[in-house]
C-alpha cells in the first residue's frame, strides 16, 4: 500500500530520509560524497529552504523490526540525531519547547530530556549547527 502524501503547510517540519537500494552504497567514493554535499548546499540556498539539521550516516547498522521488512539505522544513532535536532531547535533557533513538542508529537518532558542529551552530544563530539 503506498504511503500517504506529505501534508505540506506553511511551517511544517519534514523528516526526509534517503536510503540505499538493495543495500548498495549511496556514494561511489569520497568525490561523489563531496559532490552531494555541494549540491545539497546549493539547493538549500537557491530554494530558501530552512534546513534545521541533517546527517549523513554512511555506516549505520541496519536491523529488521518485527519482520515487517523496514530497515532502520541503529536506535542509538536515531536517538542522538533526534536529541541534536531538539537541542538546536530550542537553544540555537529559539523555537519553544512546547511548540516543538506539539510539532513532533512528543511530551514536553521528552523534549527537555532530548535538549539536555543533545547539548551533551554536541559538546562531546563538537557538532555545530550551520545555518
Amino acid at each position: 500500500m503506498p504511503r500517504k502524501a506529505r501534508v505540506d503547510t506553511p511551517g511544517a517540519l519534514h523528516h526526509i530520509i534517503i536510503r540505499e537500494i538493495e543495500r548498495k552504497p549511496i556514494f561511489k567514493d569520497k568525490i561523489d560524497y563531496a559532490n552531494f554535499i555541494d549540491r545539497l548546499g546549493k539547493i538549500i540556498v537557491a530554494t530558501c529552504i530552512a534546513c534545521f539539521a541533517w546527517a549523513l550516516i554512511t555506516c549505520s547498522f541496519p536491523i529488521q523490526i518485527g519482520g515487517c521488512g523496514f530497515i532502520y539505522p541503529d536506535e542509538e544513532i536515531r536517538s542522538e540525531a533526534r536529541s541534536l535536532f531538539c537541542y538546536w531547535s530550542v537553544r540555537e533557533l529559539g523555537i519553544s519547547g512546547t511548540h516543538l513538542a506539539k510539532r513532533l508529537g512528543m511530551s514536553q518532558s521528552d523534549v527537555v530530556y532530548a535538549v539536555s542529551k543533545g547539548e551533551k552530544a554536541a559538546k562531546e563530539k563538537n557538532y555545530q549547527l550551520v545555518v
